[in-house]
């Protein structure tokens, strides 16, 4: 059963800490904000608990003249109640209680009756993850990829809290190359380390071509270590700017691999101990 609880709202936690440059949690949640797309009309914040990003989501639309609506969901109601219900209270947000994406799906079910047919209209077009694991995101969220043609999602925002390089794989090998749905491929990746800890947030966007091939693999951070950095001479300060934030996630991704070794060695020895090959085709090796 799903709760409308966006009423029950009060003024004790002012969310707009995200101004505060040393804001912590600000700092992990920025880089979801700046993958979601400036064209997402309606976004859904899956695990939303406190609601921060739900509301940041909300004010963050870029340039864009279109009022953004946000979802935010959770299957606890006492989080939502010790969370989100704290946040000032935001005329475009929502938050429901429910499992997964199951609100959503009973959103749309509701907006095809209320339509008599089907609609070409998005029930949601970015759902955005954090702050779960990649098995829970797996089995919780997108075990039935169908699901996303079903809400019409068209980009997925991921920042799982286990970064170790298998475990990333994992997600990317789950969500890129599941032969049984629209195939997804990413698009843009951020890395974040923050009190000690990595973050890899990464955006997948629906992918044109219908042809799956698994060395086509986009490994976790591969963007990032390939980024094609402009050779231009233009002056202006944008490009500029753009270009040592491609360098700087291009040495953060390098330092990634750098802290990880042991566990790439680890899970190397691991391979070899089953009798399971390990070669230029294994992902692992790719990041080796």
């Amino acid at each position: 059963e799903n709760y409308d609880i966006s009423n029950q709202t009060n003024n004790n936690t002012d969310w707009k800490g995200k101004n505060n440059k040393n804001n912590k949690t600000w700092k992990r949640l920025q880089p979801l904000i700046t993958l979601t797309s400036n064209q997402s009309r309606v976004v859904a914040d899956i695990g939303c608990d406190h609601g921060l990003l739900s509301i940041a989501l909300a004010e963050s639309k870029g340039k864009e003249s279109f009022q953004r609506k946000v979802i935010g969901v959770d299957s606890s109601l006492l989080a939502l109640q010790q969370g989100a219900f704290q946040q000032e209270k935001h005329p475009d947000v929502t938050f429901l209680r429910g499992e997964g994406l199951e609100p959503l799906l009973a959103l749309s079910t509701t907006t095809n009756k209320e339509e008599n047919g089907e609609s070409d209209q998005a029930v949601v077009d970015t759902i955005c993850v954090a702050g779960m694991g990649v098995n829970t995101m797996i089995q919780s969220i997108f075990q039935d990829l169908n699901q996303l043609n079903q809400i019409r999602c068209q980009q997925l925002v991921m920042q799982p809290t286990n970064t170790r390089p298998r475990n990333l794989i994992k997600l990317y090998q789950w969500i890129t190359s599941n032969n049984n749905v629209d195939n997804w491929k990413v698009d843009r990746e951020h890395i974040t380390y923050l009190s000690k800890r990595w973050y890899l947030t990464s955006s997948f966007i629906r992918s044109k071509d219908n042809s799956t091939n698994d060395d086509t693999l986009i490994l976790p951070g591969e963007t990032l270590r390939y980024n094609t950095l402009s050779t231009t001479t233009n002056d202006d300060t944008t490009n500029k700017e753009d270009e040592e934030e491609k360098r700087q996630q291009n040495l953060l991704y390098q330092n990634y691999i750098q802290h990880h070794i042991r566990w790439l060695q680890r899970d190397k020895q691991k391979m070899k101990e089953k009798g399971e090959q390990w070669n230029d085709d294994n992902p692992l090796e790719r990041m080796w």
